[in-house]
């Protein structure tokens, strides 16, 4: 009989059910071959946590369902697309398993970690704006993995542009992959309660940062890592959590993830809160300037803002246009190209986008 197995179960000797691809479909393993450890170590550098064998066991554990319909994590083949990506989706399934395996009381599986780091670098190398793949994909079911990758994706681009050296953009990576990684030891009915939290919940909410600087500082033994995890939710103003540190004592890495994780937050769609356009971000976090840093800030809206332009919007007027450009300074109230006619939203009180076009190659999907 066939079964999917996690990873972890493969033992040396199993013999593959299915043939497996890289991401860009290439086989990689034929089906009916062998494991051995070395075929092991090599589907967890490919950050593939499931994998289909044959065995004679009937009581052989399968993989949890990851979609509660009773379907396995598939493995990677051709026709799995994703966007024209299939990496992304790969990545947040693996996302899933790391805080799954952190919720179980395991130690972080640090190789898939390592494999999601490697693939999301290695793809904005050859795609830039990977970010757009990951927003067609928004379920307020997969909310915590989704945006594990998201923050790791905004991260990792806006980083790739400075001088870090490529230890330095790793560890970037992996801080951002895991900075909610405290959640996993955080109960669901509080995580996924459908409307707002009481106080005695946000305080337990509040202890996120220091459960994930324990877990990462334990698991991983690297202390720039576990400290920006720890103050990812630090403010420039010292309005922030859980030290209420202020600019000078939050660590660098941990600044760009305050931004990245309020941004894709905003942008996506929760038990709690329904999406919002990235124009509506950028505002929102304009309005807060004085809690992110100002260098950083100008930064990436100036870099995250051009994967917008051209997009299609519909204003509260009814009227439909496109994005010319977005201002740093105003990012709630970009140019706008309606018919033959260019509006400055700035310019013209009163008037918004309500609805905007997100579109990728022949994907498109709506922001509101």
């Amino acid at each position: 009989m066939k079964k999917i197995v996690w990873l972890k179960d493969v033992y040396p000797g199993d013999k593959l059910a299915q043939d497996i691809y890289s991401n860009s479909g290439t086989l990689l393993i034929a089906r009916g071959t062998t494991i051995n450890q070395a075929i092991i170590s090599r589907l967890a550098r490919e950050s593939i946590t499931t994998v289909q064998v044959t065995t004679d066991d009937p009581n052989r554990p399968e993989a949890a369902p990851a979609d509660g319909h009773g379907t396995a994590l598939a493995i990677p083949t051709p026709s799995m697309t994703l966007g024209g990506n299939p990496v992304i989706k790969k990545n947040i399934d693996s996302a899933r398993h790391i805080a799954e395996e952190v919720t179980r009381g395991r130690p972080i599986p640090v190789d898939i970690a390592q494999g999601i780091v490697r693939e999301i670098s290695e793809q904005i190398i050859e795609n830039k704006n990977i970010y757009i793949d990951l927003m067609g994909l928004r379920s307020k079911d997969n909310y915590t993995y989704e945006h594990s990758i998201g923050v790791c994706v905004i991260a990792t681009t806006f980083f790739r542009s400075s001088a870090l050296t490529r230890e330095e953009l790793n560890e970037v990576s992996m801080a951002a992959l895991l900075h909610d990684i405290g959640k996993a030891r955080i109960a669901d009915e509080i995580l996924k309660k459908p409307g707002p939290l009481n106080d005695r919940e946000f305080e337990i909410i509040k202890q996120h940062p220091v459960l994930g600087y324990r877990i990462i500082k334990e698991d991983l033994k690297h202390h720039d890592i576990a400290h920006a995890a720890l103050q990812h939710h630090e403010r420039e103003d010292g309005s922030g959590y859980p030290l209420g540190l202020v600019s000078g004592g939050i660590h660098r890495y941990a600044k760009i993830i305050n931004i990245a994780d309020t941004f894709d937050a905003i942008v996506s769609e929760r038990v709690y809160q329904e999406k919002r356009t990235p124009i509506k971000a950028f505002e929102e976090i304009s309005r807060s300037i004085g809690k992110f840093d100002s260098s950083i800030y100008s930064s990436f809206i100036n870099q995250f803002s051009q994967f917008y332009v051209g997009s299609p919007v519909t204003l509260n007027t009814g009227h439909k246009g496109s994005i010319v450009r977005i201002d740093a300074e105003y990012p709630g109230q970009p140019l706008i190209k309606v018919g033959e006619s260019i509006i400055d939203l700035k310019k013209i009180q009163g008037v918004f986008i309500t609805e905007m076009m997100i579109r990728k190659g022949n994907i498109e999907w709506s922001t509101s």
